[in-house]
Parts: structure tokens; sequence; C-alpha cells
């Protein structure tokens, strides 16, 4: 007690905060909060089986997305890599996280590696994937 800790109920704490006048606020739920999974689509078959590895460049990629804290707001970057090779090859950028970001990334990637080629490019069906 002499760290000046008492232990009180919170309908102490409650009837304490209403009698100043004081109001707790609650943190904004984040949009999809509470959204449940459809799981796989059917007749959807999962390529990739968590093998992260690749054994030839350009047959496996994968998409990933950070948010960055800039002078003048947030920034989503959103980057597409080649699992054999490690390096990104698609990138886009933009203040907000839509499904363009997406296209745009993995339109660059298709670009730079041109040729006549089947690809594994794996989604967690997120909201920014649903756009092909």
């Amino acid at each position: 007690m002499s760290q000046g800790f008492y232990p009180v109920s919170l309908n102490c704490i409650a009837r304490l905060m209403s009698a100043k006048r004081i109001q707790g606020w609650s943190r904004r739920k984040k949009p999809g909060f509470g959204r449940v999974s459809s799981g796989r689509p059917t007749g959807v078959k999962n390529l990739l089986e968590r093998d992260f590895t690749a054994l030839e460049p350009k047959r496996k990629w994968l998409t990933d997305i950070t948010e960055a804290a800039t002078f003048e707001g947030r920034l989503f970057l959103r980057v597409v890599l080649d699992l054999y090779s490690k390096l990104v090859i698609g990138w886009s950028m933009h203040h907000r996280q839509d499904r363009q970001m997406t296209t745009r990334a993995v339109g660059m990637a298709i670009w730079q590696r041109q040729g006549d080629w089947s690809v594994i490019l794996p989604s967690d069906r997120g909201s920014h994937h649903q756009c092909c």
C-alpha cells in the first residue's frame, strides 16, 4: 500500500468516474473486425501446399503488403517476390490499400518476367486479392 496502489472494484471506478463526469473511450474496431472467413472456394486446389522453396525461377511468386508511416501520412507498399531468387519483381505504393495496388504490382512482375510459362501466385484471400 505504500506505493499508492489500492485494490478497488470496477463498480467503484465506474462510480468515481461518473461523479467526475469522466467517460472512457473504446478503441475503434478495425474494418472487417468480426468477419468470418468463408474458407477455400470449392474446386480450388492449394498448389503451394506451404512449400516455400522453389527449384527453378519464375515458377513461384509471393505477395505481401506493409505499411510505412511518413511525415505526410501512411503509405502502403505491395511487393511481389520470386521465391527462387528472393528478389522483388513487382511493387506498388499508394496511400490507400486497394485492389489496384495488387493489380499494378502483379502487372509489373509479369512485364519484367516476360515469357511463356505458368506461375503459382498464392493469396490469403484478403479483400485486396479479390480483383482478378
